[in-house]
């Protein structure tokens, strides 16, 4: 009698064990977002957020490598509407020229003239900005999220025979953090 009741609690253990670890908590801390819907993404970012970043931008055309911080707020409301202000510091300053180009192509990345966008692609999630700069949710949750793009910029040209020609005309690495 005494075997089947020790048989009984080892059993019960090798039974229960399985469950209790893989019912482990981590609702919590799903990093990079990918089991959210949309609507769930939407809801987590409304409200107003103070960001940090830093970002790397090259441009072919005028052969220029610039890289800086920028700091600021964005905030996301509940009709994919978003208000942003940052302030954007430049590691390398030559000249104005330089100074304008990145206020412009930062600005433009996390511009407040479009509504964002939620895109699954590849099992990932990434807010879109500007209907085109997609930055990967590589981490979301109700307090903090850590938003990175990493991509091509593209140019488009008419040919002599009236055709548009796509072709790169740099590349972009910048990253969003909830400081």
């Amino acid at each position: 009698m005494k075997r089947i009741k020790i048989w009984s609690m080892v059993m019960l253990v090798a039974v229960a064990l399985p469950m209790m670890v893989a019912c482990g908590g981590d609702d919590d801390n799903n990093n990079n977002g990918s089991s959210y819907s949309s609507d769930e993404i939407v809801e987590l970012l409304i409200g107003k957020w103070e960001i940090a970043g830093d970002f790397r931008i090259s441009d072919s055309e005028n052969k220029q490598q610039i890289s800086g911080t920028y700091t600021g707020n964005i905030e996301f409301k509940a009709n994919q509407k978003f208000t942003r202000s940052i302030k954007i510091t430049v590691d390398r300053n030559d000249t104005k020229n330089t100074e304008e180009f990145v206020r412009y192509y930062v600005a433009s990345f996390i511009s407040d003239y479009y509504a964002y966008q939620i895109l699954k692609k590849g099992g990932k999630n990434f807010i879109c900005f500007d209907k085109t700069y997609n930055f990967e949710i590589r981490y979301l949750n109700k307090t903090t999220f850590y938003f990175e793009m990493d991509q091509d910029l593209m140019s488009y040209n008419t040919t002599n025979n009236g055709t548009s020609e796509e072709k790169v005309a740099g590349h972009v690495y910048m990253t969003m953090v909830t400081k």
